[in-house]
Parts: C-alpha cells; sequence; structure tokens
C-alpha cells in the first residue's frame, strides 16, 4: 500500500464515523522506522484531497532526561518515564479531538531538556496525526480512531539513526545509546502491549530513506 491508498483508506473509516469531532490516527513505531516521514507524507496526501489534517510530534512532551533516563535497568526505565503521556491528551489531543480546536500555549522541555514556548492553535480539524513510540501502550489505545505501526527492522533504524544524528553526538554515542536504551525500550514495549497485534494497519518500512 502507497501513501495516496492509505490516505484513501483513513478517510474511508473516516466517513464511517456519523460524528463531529476530529478523526484521531496514531503513528508509531520504533525509533528510526520512519514515524516522521511517514506522517508528513501522509499530512500532504490528505490536505491535497481538501481534507484539514495536521500532525503532533510526541518529542515536545519528553519529561527532563533527569526523570527519563536511569543508569539502572535503563530501558525499562525510559519506556515507563520517558513522556508526559497523561498532559499531552488532557492538555492538547482530547480537547482538539472533541473540539475540532485549539489554542494552548505550554512550555515544554522536549528532547535537549530546555523549557520552549508551544503554541497549538488549529481550528476546524478533519484528522489529527499523532506521531511518536510508545503511542500504542494498552493504556492510550482506547483514544485512537485508527492506529498504525510503522514496522522496521532494528537493524535499519539504527542506520537512520546514524545518519539523521538529530542530537549532534558521536557515531559511538548514538550506537550506545541506542543499544543501552532506546532498542531495549522498545523490546519492552513490544513484549509488553505488543502493539502490532492491535494496530489496525502495518505499514512497512524496511528501507533507508535517501
Amino acid at each position: 500500500m502507497n501513501i495516496k491508498d492509505l490516505a484513501d483508506y483513513l478517510l474511508q473509516k473516516q466517513s464511517e464515523l456519523l460524528v463531529d469531532r476530529g478523526f484521531l490516527v496514531a503513528v508509531s513505531g520504533i525509533d528510526g522506522s520512519g514515524k516522521g516521514y511517514i506522517t508528513e507524507k501522509l499530512i500532504t496526501a490528505l490536505n491535497e484531497q481538501n481534507i484539514n489534517a495536521i500532525s503532533i510530534n510526541l518529542d515536545a512532551w519528553h519529561k527532563l532526561p533527569t526523570e527519563r533516563f536511569n543508569s539502572e535497568d535503563p530501558g525499562t526505565h525510559f519506556y515507563h518515564h520517558a513522556f508526559h503521556f497523561e498532559a499531552l491528551f488532557q492538555q492538547l489531543i482530547l480537547p482538539l479531538k472533541n473540539q475540532r480546536m485549539i489554542n494552548l500555549t505550554t512550555v515544554l522541555t522536549g528532547i535537549t531538556g530546555i523549557p520552549q514556548t508551544y503554541h497549538y492553535q488549529f481550528k476546524n480539524v478533519d484528522v489529527i496525526v499523532l506521531e511518536g513510540i510508545f503511542l500504542l501502550k494498552r493504556s492510550l489505545q482506547h483514544f485512537y480512531d485508527f492506529q498504525i505501526w510503522i514496522d522496521c527492522s532494528f537493524e535499519t533504524a539504527l542506520e537512520r539513526a546514524i545518519q539523521r544524528n538529530q542530537e549532534g553526538i558521536s557515531l559511538e554515542q548514538i550506537i550506545e545509546d541506542y543499544q543501552k536504551i532506546y532498542f531495549p525500550a522498545q523490546k519492552a514495549h513490544l513484549a509488553i502491549d505488543n502493539p502490532k497485534s492491535s494496530t489496525d494497519m502495518i505499514y512497512i518500512n524496511d528501507f533507508m530513506l535517501v
């Protein structure tokens, strides 16, 4: 299935909901699976059909590094403590979904841990695409109208992480972080939540994006 087909399928599912609210889509997968890339393409395909689709990235809602990182069992700790999920849903996602609009200004620390002011201003929203890791935790799944898992091998994901190097660190540090923290956290997610079993669609993206 290509992105256009995915967009068409989402619109079909949206049309089956006889409610006047936003259609909430979760796009998740392991770190480096290409979630952001697929989300960007999906938003473009939806907008081309005159659908007011917007994307929200989970990264801004990271907890402080002192909260999300721990030297004892770092992977499992990161899985449990990486994000402010409750605040994200209560302050932003659910009001936006229910009212199709939001005007929220909030201070978040994001990946860097440096406080920044974020402005979320949307109106007349048809489709909300929330993109990030761990979105398919069992405790969150009931919020979504549609769930997409971007499937990718850990090997390809690590290659992508090295290529993008969004934190500007050394090659050795990237490999160590992924092997000690991020991939063990993802394996905990797979074992605890089995996200592939609950998803509405598995989108294969196991190749390098160039």
